[in-house]
């Protein structure tokens, strides 16, 4: 009887085993699916952000001013401020994100020329974040930091 009662102990043990092995690759391949989600929803609305730059002429007109360092009326300057605000929410959700572990590192450097645009390339750019770059989380803050001493430094 102590035979049985031991080689049923063993074959729960292994069942438990097989069990939690199961388990560990289940939770693997759903963290996988999730990072794989959030990455494709932060690309997707990054991206659309960029495209209704293309696709709203009064704030094409108002984007193409601000490369070419051209005056802004109050109006335009407002509707600056919104998409740029817009754009930068989505990144800084997209640092959190990947502080938290959701995503990888390369879905945000895919922005980085974005990001180093929206902060630094023109003057208002600059102003803007000066302005307020507080708003956003420090980690944001940091990440904008880490671009641009690498677009200085030629890094990218």
């Amino acid at each position: 009887m102590k035979t049985f009662a031991a080689w049923t102990e063993a074959l729960a043990n292994v069942g438990v085993l097989i069990g939690i092995i199961f388990l560990t690759i289940e939770v693997s391949q759903n963290t996988l699916a999730t990072k794989s989600d959030a990455s494709l929803a932060i690309q997707t609305a990054i991206s659309e952000s960029i495209s209704r730059v293309q696709s709203n002429p009064a704030l094409f007109d108002v984007v193409y001013k601000i490369y070419y360092e051209e005056e802004l009326t109050p109006k335009e300057y407002l509707l600056a401020a919104f998409y740029w605000h817009s754009f930068l929410t989505l990144m800084d959700g997209a640092v959190l994100q990947y502080e938290l572990g959701v995503i990888d590192l390369e879905v945000l450097q895919i922005y980085d020329q974005e990001l180093y645009v929206t902060t630094h390339q023109t003057t208002f750019a600059k102003r803007y974040w000066e302005n307020e770059a507080d708003s956003f989380s420090p980690a944001l803050q940091a990440y904008v930091a880490n671009v641009i001493k690498n677009f200085r430094e030629g890094a990218r």
